[in-house]
């Protein structure tokens, strides 16, 4: 008889897949990938390391695999050898977890060592990271050469298969619009250090450059000379920081009616500061800053008493007087310094 594992003991029930309830969690590795992020799946048993064939495999099971390994929140499945076939005991078949398991041993199968699968079938997963991006910034703060933070140091993305899908992902993911203009060739200047993404292909669908296809980290072809930009197509509502010593900190600029304005700062609070970085992407806090902190704006100033509970993830969603009612003057210009990243 096999049985279900749970933190209470071990409840059997006569022919539940599952893995023996004695067994202690499984240890994990990912092997073959471009990098540690990705990788044919072994998990070690008994003494000895093993794969697993891709019976079955899905996104949850890929899932469970990264949380597992600390490398964040959500995986994809990749089936058929993809990583190279392995050697040795293929250990498990047929796994099917929920995907909220924080252990594979946790996860229904035929039991160890139960298949039959031959190594061309060893399964394999890519996990997800989210990642940080921010433009260098060209002539507006709503353009720049893309630059990604991976293992604590910010590098650029080359524009091997760079498209405006691509670019559409970067615009979405820092809240500067649903539309980008892919720019190749280091056309924002050339940057310094890694490049850490080569090969990018996105859906479109992702809202975090980093849930895109890749290369792999730092794993590429290029030189500076093929460094990405974007161009972002703003919509209604949406919102920049201009005028910090980072991408994280800034004069706040909304854009409404085809046009980019300040916001006033008559009752500017944490509160406030916090809704611009949630829409930005850029954590759930932020710390208010006033009177022109960031310098001074040019132009309308189409907000005034802002009034956000900061729960709100878009400053529209927010009390005021109404657009391009105010009585301010640009020295009033409100600011955020959005400290989830004021380390980086």
């Amino acid at each position: 008889m096999v049985c279900l594992p749970d933190p209470y003991g071990c409840e059997c029930t006569p022919g539940y897949r599952g893995l023996d309830c004695n067994q202690d969690a499984a240890d994990v590795r990912l092997v073959g990938g471009a990098d540690s992020t990705r990788g044919r799946v072994e998990v070690f048993h008994d003494g000895q390391w093993g794969t697993v064939c891709d019976d079955e495999w899905d996104d949850n099971d890929a899932t469970v695999i990264c949380r597992q390994l600390g490398i964040g929140e959500y995986g994809a499945a990749v089936c058929c050898g993809g990583y190279g076939q392995g050697t040795g005991p293929i250990l498990l078949d047929e796994v099917t977890c929920m995907g909220s398991e924080t252990n594979i041993a946790a996860c229904p199968s035929e039991g160890w060592g139960i298949n039959d699968c031959t190594h061309r079938e060893d399964a394999g997963v890519q996990c997800v990271l989210d990642v940080d991006v921010r433009l260098v910034p060209g002539s507006s703060a709503g353009e720049g050469r893309v630059e990604v933070y991976y293992d604590g140091q910010w590098g650029t993305v080359c524009d091997d298969d760079w498209d405006d899908t691509d670019a559409s992902v970067i615009c979405r993911q820092l809240g500067l619009g649903h539309s980008g203009i892919a720019e190749c060739c280091g056309s924002f200047g050339e940057g310094s250090g890694p490049i850490w993404l080569d090969n990018v292909l996105c859906s479109g669908l992702e809202n975090n450059v980093g849930a895109c296809g890749n290369n792999g980290w730092g794993a590429g072809n290029c030189d500076h000379s093929e460094d990405a930009g974007v161009r972002c197509i703003a919509d209604e509502g949406a919102v920049r920081l201009t005028g910090g010593s980072s991408a994280y900190e800034g004069r706040v600029e909304v854009f409404h009616s085809g046009e980019w304005g300040t916001v006033c700062d008559d009752f500017w609070d944490n509160n406030d500061a916090a809704v611009i970085c949630r829409q930005l992407g850029f954590g759930d806090s932020g710390i208010a800053q006033l009177y022109g902190f960031f310098g001074q704006g040019i132009g309308v100033i189409w907000l005034d008493n802002v009034d956000c509970a900061g729960s709100e993830s878009n400053i529209s969603e927010c009390g005021s007087r109404g657009w391009g009612v105010e009585d301010c003057h640009h020295s009033e210009d409100a600011g955020v310094s959005c400290d989830n990243h004021m380390k980086k």
